[in-house]
């Protein structure tokens, strides 16, 4: 029997400097068929790893439901319950409508055959209200913006590169005026490998598609920077951090076992453009982007 696993990330940021998380709820299923679970907790300086047993954990489908050790997860919300003794994490989160991408990420590539990892995007933007408590520290998200993905397969690619950021905007009802996520990685659906790339840029209300299906190219993917080109579109994503900037140790799947250990920067300074005929929709510094580099 081959590992399995399914992961879901939940990233929520404040307005302005305020706090920022992800949550990472997973199901994993190692080669000889033991089921088990975890929620990993990322914040920008630390990260925790809570293990479940295979009993309090399930899934439904179609809509996003995870129920992981008696803290849910949905396409609405969530509600923590998380009492370890080395956590503590409690409270609720709602969210508002979420801003779907129009249609599957991965395109006609979620038909392939012996992929190792497959991807979703679940919302590129929404609002976030209510508040967390994290080992007795009050966590204020009211007026943020939130954002949703997944993965399941096997195994992390062995090679990728991923970013993601959004700029929350007061009054919006997605929460945010613009959010961007890209990820090249390492593809081998039939043995001999190449460097696939999805991407979503959400901006002022228009969502923008890049991917190797719609003929996107990866021009660079070295030294924290990552730039694609599809037809008349460039998007480029470029770290501004030394690569001694606070980096979180996250667990990654290795044939349906969490054992592989890639490292998070939740948040750090980047550089994003984004250009459609010559005309620059935005050229912008963050310094609440999230990276993760395994190149």
């Amino acid at each position: 029997m081959k590992g399995y696993f399914e992961g879901w990330y939940f990233k929520q940021q404040a307005p302005g400097d305020g706090p920022m998380l992800a949550l990472i709820p997973a199901v994993h299923m190692d080669g000889g068929g033991r089921r088990t679970g975890s929620i990993q907790i990322v914040t920008p300086d630390e990260a925790w790893c809570v293990e479940l047993p295979e009993a309090p954990l399930y899934t439904r489908r179609p809509v996003l439901t995870v129920n992981a050790g008696g803290s849910f997860f949905s396409e609405r919300g969530l509600a923590l319950n998380i009492r370890q003794k080395e956590i503590t994490l409690t409270g609720k989160l709602r969210f508002g409508p979420l801003t779907k991408p129009r249609g599957d990420i991965m395109g006609p590539y979620r038909f392939v055959p012996f992929m190792e990892c497959r991807h979703s995007v679940f919302s590129a933007a929404h609002s976030v209200y209510g508040s967390l408590t994290l080992n007795g520290q009050t966590l204020d998200f009211s007026g943020g913006c939130g954002y949703i993905e997944g993965d399941w397969g096997r195994s992390f690619p062995k090679r990728y590169a991923w970013t993601q950021a959004a700029w929350p905007e007061a009054g919006r009802p997605d929460g945010a005026g613009c959010s961007v996520m890209l990820s090249a990685a390492e593809v081998r659906p039939f043995g001999a490998p190449f460097m696939g790339v999805i991407g979503v840029v959400y901006f002022q209300g228009v969502q923008h598609r890049l991917a190797t299906y719609r003929g996107a190219k990866l021009v660079s993917a070295d030294s924290g920077r990552i730039s694609v080109r599809q037809g008349d579109c460039v998007l480029t994503a470029q770290l501004l951090e030394a690569d001694t900037a606070a980096r979180q140790s996250l667990r990654a799947p290795v044939s349906g076992n969490m054992v592989r250990v890639v490292r998070e920067r939740l948040r750090c300074r980047a550089w994003y453009t984004f250009s459609v005929k010559d005309r620059v929709l935005f050229d912008d510094v963050t310094d609440s982007a999230s990276f993760e580099y395994e190149l």
